[in-house]
């Protein structure tokens, strides 16, 4: 792992390979994957990520190219 955030009640983490895996609570889709189901295991949700935040209700990541996701 290269970069690990933790929310309120979610976790994200950036592979070495620039892949970003979230998981926990999604009541709001704050995990990025589309649906609003919790996750108990990681789901890769984005490619070349290089950094990630997670909050309460959110979940930031930077790509390679410096845009930042939300």
């Amino acid at each position: 792992m290269t970069a690990v955030s933790a929310g309120a009640g979610s976790t994200g983490a950036v592979r070495e390979d620039g892949t970003l895996w979230t998981w926990g609570e999604n009541l709001f889709g704050q995990l990025g994957d589309g649906t609003v189901q919790n996750r108990t295991l990681p789901a890769q949700v984005m490619d070349g990520v290089t950094a990630v935040a997670l909050g309460g209700y959110h979940t930031a990541a930077l790509d390679a190219e410096g845009t930042l996701w939300m």
